[in-house]
């Protein structure tokens, strides 16, 4: 492979990884969380599952294959009811994660509690 283009795609995963850090960061301060906790590989999942009000305990599903990808759309989808958004915006949320974390941190769409899963 040409070195070029592993450095470019390296640059671009890099980028939408920054991104998507910099979106959960300011979903996180809407929500009431402190900011660095977005920063931090499974702590964030179990934060991220207390803001959607799911039992953090799920996020030992996030260890078993094909199991997980459900309960990834599950998180995305309770995320997006959080903040009063529906089918359209979860889709967003799944297939672009990056720019609909950026639009849903930045937007002036308030959190609100949903019921317990």
């Amino acid at each position: 492979m040409n070195n070029s283009f592993v450095f470019i795609v390296n640059l671009i995963s890099i980028v939408v990884a920054v991104l998507n850090i910099i979106g959960f960061i300011m979903i996180f301060k809407k929500a009431g969380e402190a900011p660095w906790k977005a920063i931090i590989p499974i702590y964030n999942l179990v934060i991220l599952c207390r803001i959607v009000n799911m039992s953090p305990w799920l996020v030992l599903i996030y260890f078993v294959p094909i199991i997980n990808i459900i309960f990834s759309c599950l998180l995305f989808y309770r995320l997006s009811k959080c903040f009063g958004h529906g089918g359209g915006y979860f889709a967003g949320l799944l297939f672009l994660t990056p720019i609909f974390t950026l639009i849903l941190g930045f937007s002036e769409d308030e959190y609100r509690q949903i019921e317990r899963l």
